[in-house]
């Protein structure tokens, strides 16, 4: 399933999670906050015209409003690891 989701800054995302977020991590939300990833979506990816940019690292749960940002694991974060391993995969 897709969803349009629009990438929320660092600085603000900080403040909604102040312990939570680290520099790897980048939240993103449905422009109308009506939902969220959830339980059992961890891994799905982030897309951005075509470009794999994250994987969802965690979400609401349980699945039910408030719903807040999903944090996304930053895929540039691990750029040269990823690379690295499907070079010495291939």
């Amino acid at each position: 399933m897709c969803s349009p989701v629009s990438i929320i800054s660092y600085k603000d995302c900080r403040k909604l999670f102040p312990t939570m977020l680290r520099r790897f991590i980048l939240c993103a939300a449905p422009p109308d906050r009506r939902s969220s990833a959830c339980k059992g979506d961890s891994g799905s990816p982030l897309m951005c015209e075509g470009s794999l940019q994250g994987l969802v690292s965690t979400g609401n749960f349980p699945c039910r409003p408030p719903f807040h940002p999903t944090f996304y694991t930053r895929i540039c974060a691990y750029h040269t690891w990823i690379s690295d391993t499907m070079k010495r995969n291939s």
